[in-house]
Formats: structure tokens, sequence, C-alpha cells
């Protein structure tokens, strides 16, 4: 089980803050931790809703608007090219939504997750076939340039909108609407879905201004937030951004309103009741529903729930979601045990060779002890030896070091048996050129010396290389289709890079060409990465800590070096850890009812805004059990200065082979639900044995 930092911020708000916040000092000091220099500012950013903003002042908007409306206006067909993960599913049913509505001739084209990522020369040809004469992209597009380009050719006229990073040179399109130009004023850290409503809402403000009681039914801002607030979640877009916190807000109203037919449908198979939904079910239960239809195919279930008018097609839709993702995890356990069994079977046959090598090294150090000795004759024959047995040692090296991922010990033996070569070399050049005995004897020993040194010194690279092999710095595995599925491999990612806190490619192997899905920490840029190794990848792109790449099978091997060797250079020596950040001390007694309602007033809470973690000391544990699949949760009964509550600590299961009796725990504080019944409780994060902790004092219930 990783272990995580414990990081209790120490600053406290002064007593001003307090006094004026007239509010518990630990919901002070949360709201302090978020970055609030004074209540004033808290109150503002909490329970500001106002939307009141200028999508026309974006970037190249103007003209994106100008080109929507003229195909409006002489009914062209327009095709919205999205993406199949959720936010850009959500992307295009809002915009195909909004085009529809304002009598636009509107089809929605989201490609087969077989296609890959962003635009594609054939869907293009297809989409000019079928009459399009305009391609307005959502959530997709920034770094097509060849594709736009082709398409170009095919009389197509491009709007990207997109929010994703920007390459070094833009498409080719009439209009690219993306935050993350420099130009471009207003919020940066918009999601796909968000990007593609100030599209909506700058076709709509153009036509009605600010009157926005006369918008079309169905295109008020209330009609369109629910889709933003999925798709924003549901892409882990920064919470502390005001912008997104007030368009989730929104939505989330909407949501449990039960305005949309298919979100209200997807949350009742999510087991989910209109009225109680929060920020974290769009992310854990509705948002995996709706990027499964992608994962595993086609997003077009996911497109037609959200797309829905009757309760019957709504619930048609989100039973075929519910089964698609029932597959999915059945997917992903099966492509993780095969990783997991890749990666184990990788680090044995690693450190075999590394024992082998480390060996084959000792044995050619023994030969060669006496080469370098001082003789009276010419040591030409020794020294030649001398080369054949670093060289003879790397051969057999390389031949038992031949997997893929062994490449850094053959490069290992290659510098240590040039390096003895090299020692070669110069006593067979500086010896001839000395007469005097005494300073050829000078000479062997120093290089006998730095041979030495030089041997011992590749056994420590290769120690350090047989340690990677448990731990590597970067997790790297592959596999075929059926083994690692395309859309799975993410998710697996996902899950490495939580358990061992490393970046982590997953590689799904086809013919000709591969895809592969990245994670990774706050501490490596893996997109930055990618465009590093841009020479040898089809396509890529993504956001700092995840991002996908198409890759000819042909180059793997060059592109794992490079990628390890990247994440080596960048985080080698680092003490690599997830930091659990815990806001404050909370007591026992701040365990009520009332309190949780104080806390409510951060929601929404999510990425870059997480819910308040507090910590508590010296729990005594009055009874515990593991809960779940394989016993991997963790369930317990806690007590404090005479305050008892339950806890669940997901994923803490093997604490239960040796639970202390007391316990320090971090941990969300908030109720549960279950059964009709409703109970407060705490969200462990971790826990770890209070200092006077005895083990096996409490019982299993």
């Amino acid at each position: 089980m990783l272990q995580k930092r414990w990081a209790l911020v120490e600053e406290s708000p002064e007593d001003g803050w307090l006094r004026s916040a007239n509010t518990k000092p630990a919901l002070a000091q949360v709201l302090h931790n978020r970055g609030f220099a004074d209540p004033q500012a808290a109150q503002q950013f909490l329970h500001s809703r106002d939307l009141h903003e200028a999508p026309l002042a974006m970037k190249d908007m103007p003209k994106a608007v100008e080109r929507i409306n003229r195909a409006l206006l002489c009914g062209e067909l327009i095709a919205i090219y999205g993406d199949y993960d959720a936010d850009g599913v959500c992307a295009t049913a809002l915009l195909l939504t909004t085009l529809q509505k304002l009598g636009g001739n509107a089809i929605a084209h989201i490609p087969h997750r077989d296609a890959g990522y962003g635009l594609s020369k054939g869907a293009l040809n297809r989409l000019a076939e079928a009459g399009a004469r305009l391609v307005v992209t959502v959530d997709c597009g920034i770094r097509s340039v060849a594709e736009v380009a082709a398409g170009n050719a095919l009389g197509l006229d491009f709007i990207i909108s997109d929010h994703h990073s920007i390459g070094a040179v833009l498409p080719p399109a009439l209009a690219v609407v993306n935050p993350r130009q420099k130009e471009c004023p207003g919020e940066a850290r918009l999601s796909g879905s968000g990007v593609a409503f100030m599209l909506a809402l700058a076709l709509l403000k153009d036509r009605w201004a600010n009157d926005r009681a006369n918008y079309p039914p169905g295109l008020r801002i209330s009609d369109l937030l629910d889709l933003v607030a999925l798709g924003t979640v549901a892409d882990v877009m920064p919470l502390n951004v005001s912008l997104n916190r007030r368009l989730v807000a929104h939505g989330l109203a909407a949501i449990n309103e039960g305005r949309r037919a298919g979100i209200a449908a997807l949350a009742a198979v999510a087991r989910l009741r209109l009225g109680t939904i929060q920020a974290s079910d769009l992310a854990f239960r509705l948002g995996p529903r709706i990027n499964a239809a992608g994962r595993l195919g086609s997003a077009e279930a996911a497109l037609e729930l959200l797309l829905a008018e009757s309760p019957q097609a709504a619930r048609t839709a989100a039973q075929r979601l519910q089964q698609l993702n029932q597959r999915r995890q059945m997917l992903t356990s099966a492509a993780q045990a095969a990783v997991d069994s890749q990666l184990e079977q990788a680090a044995r046959e690693t450190s075999a060779a590394c024992q082998s090598a480390a060996a084959i090294i000792q044995g050619a150090d023994r030969r060669m002890a006496g080469f370098l000795r001082p003789t009276r004759r010419n040591p030409t024959r020794q020294l030649a030896r001398l080369r054949q047995v670093a060289l003879q040692a790397e051969r057999e090296i390389t031949r038992i070091a031949g997997a893929e991922s062994q490449w850094p010990l053959r490069q290992a033996s290659t510098r240590w048996s040039s390096a003895i070569c090299a020692i070669a070399k110069r006593a067979q050049r500086d010896y001839s050129r000395l007469s005097d005995c005494r300073a050829r004897a000078k000479l062997l020993c120093k290089l006998e010396a730095e041979r030495k040194k030089i041997s011992a010194l590749a056994r420590a690279e290769i120690r350090r290389i047989q340690a990677d092999a448990a731990e590597p710095m970067l997790i790297f595995a592959a596999g075929d289709e059926e083994a690692i599925p395309a859309g799975i491999a993410g998710l697996v990612a996902g899950r490495l890079t939580e358990a061992h806190y490393r970046p982590t490619v997953i590689v799904s192997l086809g013919d000709g060409e591969s895809r592969a899905s990245c994670r990774s920490i706050s501490e490596f840029n893996i997109t930055r990465a990618l465009d590093a190794c841009a020479h040898l990848l089809v396509r890529h792109g993504g956001h700092a800590e995840a991002a996908g790449f198409t890759v000819r099978n042909e180059n793997l091997p060059a592109l794992r070096q490079l990628l390890e060797k990247l994440v080596d250079a960048q985080l080698r020596g680092k003490a690599l850890a997830p930091a659990l950040s815990i806001d404050a001390p909370l007591q026992a007694c701040d365990w009520n009812e009332k309190f949780l309602q104080e806390l409510k007033a951060l929601e929404p809470t999510g990425q870059a805004f997480p819910p308040a973690a507090f910590m508590t000391d010296n729990l005594r544990v009055l009874a515990y059990r593991t809960v779940g699949q394989e016993g991997k949760h963790l369930k317990l009964r806690v007590e404090k200065d005479g305050a008892r509550i339950d806890a669940i600590g997901f994923g803490l299961g093997a604490w239960a082979a040796n639970m202390p009796s007391h316990i320090d725990a971090a941990y969300h504080f908030e109720s549960n639900e279950f059964n009709g019944r409703r109970s407060l409780q705490l969200h462990l994060l971790d826990i770890r044995p209070a200092r006077q902790s005895h083990q096996n004092e409490n019982p299993r219930y």
C-alpha cells in the first residue's frame, strides 16, 4: 500500500479573519487554505452565481459567429465534430441542440475510438461527400493541422472549438476558439463543453444581446448548463476557477431538477436521487457511464441519451449505458490483471538479468585482474586479451538482456566494455612512449585502479537498474487490443499512477500503429514530454497529467527509451510520494449536523478545490471489518472523547490484517445514506497508528 505524506497546513488565518468570518476555526482554516485572503473574498467566491460572461470577446469568436450565422441563413449542412469522451459528447449534444433549435441543418459526428483521437481525413471525406460545408469541432481539433488542411482542399470551412494545449502551429481554420490562446481574454481553464457553451452563448447574444427572455425554448442558459457541468467535472477541470464553479453550480441545479430526461434516467440507473446529486456524483457515477460508450467503441449511445426527448427513450439509452459500464468494469479488471502480470514478469526477468550481468562482470574482473600488472615485456598481448574479455562479457550481457525493457542494462554493459577498451587503448599508447620501468609500472597501476573503479561503478549501476525494475520511474506496458482495449488503457494507466505515484504509459497494440493513454503526477508534465517525442509519433495531445498518442509500431522501442530518459532526468533523486494535504485538526465535538451544513457551502468541490480534509488523532478503534470485493475496503467504528462515529476507508482493507487499537485518521466529514437511513460518517483518506497504539486490542464486527 502506497505511503502518503501527511501535510497538515500549519499557517492559520489571523484572528480578525476568524472574527469577521463568524464561523468555526476549522472551516475558517479551510477557506484560508483555499487561497482566500479575507472572508469577503471567500464569500464572494462561494456564493457568486452570476453568469454575465462576454463570449464575443474571446479570440476569433466574432469570426466563428459570423460564419455559423451565414451557414444558418443559407441552409448549409453544418457538421459538429466531437470527441468520444464525456466532455466531448456533452459538448457535441450542446452545440447540436443549439444549432438545430436556431433552425440550422446540423449533424453530429463523433469518431469511433478505433479511428483515434482528433480529426481524421477519412471522416472529413465522408462529411464532404454528405454535403457538409462547415465543420465545427468541439473538444478536439487544435492539433489537427494536416487534417484541417486536407479538409480545406475538399471545400470544407473549419471552426476549431477546443480547450486542449496548443501546438507550435495552429490548424488553418477560419476561426480557432480556444481560451488557451495567449491573445484570448478571460478564463483559459474551461472544459471542451465549457468552450462549446461559450460559442452557443455568443450565437444567442449576437441575436438577442442580453435579452435572455427571448432566447428560444430549450436554449435558455439553464437548459444547457447541465451538459456543461457534467462535461466539466468528468474532464477533471479545476473548480477553483470561479467561472467553472458557477457553471457547475448552475448545472447541478438543473440536473437535480431533472430537466434533461437522459441525465435523469442515468441518475436512476446509478441509484442517485434527484435533489441530492453533487459534483462528486458527476465524477464517479454519471461521468463513467457516459464515458463507457466511447471507451468501448462508439459514443453514439451516450449522445442518444443526452438528446433523448421522451422518458422511455431516455430509460432505454440509460440501460444501454449501464450495460456498457458493467462490461467496461469487467474489461478494466481483466486488463489491469494482465498489465500487473506483465509488469511483475518484466521485473522478475530484469532482476534475474541484472544478477547474471553482475556475475558476468565479476567473472570478467577476475580474468582481467592480471592484465595490467607491471611486466618486463610489452603488454600488447595482455591488452588485447583485456579487450577481448570485456567485449565477450558485453556480448553475453546483451544476449541475456534481450527484452525491450532491458535496454538500460544493455547500455550499461556497453558503457562498461567501452571504458575498459579505452583503458587498454591508453595503456597501449602510453606504455610505448615511456622508457623508464618505474614510469611504466606506475602507469599500469594507475590504469588498473581505474579499471577496478569502472567495474565497481558498472556493478553499482546494475544494482540501481535492478532496484528500478521493482519500482520503475516510468511504468510502461503494452498489450494487444484483446488484452488491453484502447478504450480501457486510460483507466488502467490511472489506476497504476494512483497505486505507484509514477508516470504511466499503457499501449494498446494495433496492426502497424498503436494507441496509448498516459497518466502522470504533478512533478512530470506528460504532454510536454510527448512534445519532445513528437518526431516519433503520428499524433498526440492532452494535458499536464493526462494525454494520449498514436505511434507507428516500429517507433515504440525508441519512444519508450526516450520517455524513460526524460522521466529519469526529471525525477531521479526526488522523494516521490503523493502528498495528503490536510486542512485542519478537527475535534470530535464537531462531528455534528450543524458543522456538516457549514461545510456544504464549499460545494461544488472537485479538482483543485477539494472537499475539506481533516485530521483527528488518537481515535480508539471500537470495531472493524473489511467490505467490498476481495475485502479491499475498511469499515470501522471509532471513538474519541465520548463521541462515536462510523468510518469507511476505500482501498484501506489491508489494515485489517494488523489493526492498531488507536489510530490517527485523515478524512472527509460527510453524511451517508443507506436503505433510506442517513447518518454521519468519516470518509477515510488514510490512517496511521497512533503513538500509544497497541495491536489486536479491538474486536472485528
